[in-house]
């Protein structure tokens, strides 16, 4: 099996334009290579690169890849940086990768951001799930402690 490294395929889509209507699965098919040797800086610098010098657009699927490979290697911060980018594209997060953003905010213990998370993903219209209530039911126990300590 060959699987193809950033730059060779980057070459093949300079060489091939109209590949670009299948960018997107290219892409995931590349970063989830770079996933499997923790190497998702390279897989980001590649998406920067393709956003700047050809005309095929990333979709959600493709950031949401990314998303959960910066999770994986504990880079809650790329998280945050992909999902504003992912944001600024007119691309709307579905429920896992709202899930995942709450899980990191409530593992660094920061509870407003997680309830923020919360009401960003009703107004996007995304439905919560099970994962969901686990993650908000800490919220609302930080809420109820607060509410305690305070009276």
């Amino acid at each position: 099996m060959y699987i193809l490294t950033a730059s060779n395929l980057f070459s093949l889509l300079q060489l091939y334009n109209y590949i670009c209507s299948c960018f997107p699965a290219i892409l995931i098919f590349e970063t989830g290579a770079y996933i499997q040797i923790k190497d998702v800086n390279s897989a980001y610098d590649m998406l920067q690169e393709m956003k700047r010098t050809t005309d095929c657009a990333p979709n959600e699927i493709t950031y949401m890849r990314l998303l959960r490979a910066f999770d994986r290697n504990n880079n809650f911060k790329m998280v945050i940086v992909m999902f504003e980018e992912m944001k600024k594209e007119d691309l709307v997060p579905d429920v896992l990768v709202f899930n995942l953003i709450m899980k990191g905010y409530e593992l660094d213990g920061n509870y407003l951001k997680v309830e923020e998370m919360y009401q960003e993903m009703k107004r996007c219209g995304i439905e919560p799930n099970e994962e969901t209530a686990c993650v908000y039911d800490s919220v609302v126990t930080w809420k109820e402690w607060n509410a305690l300590m305070e009276g």
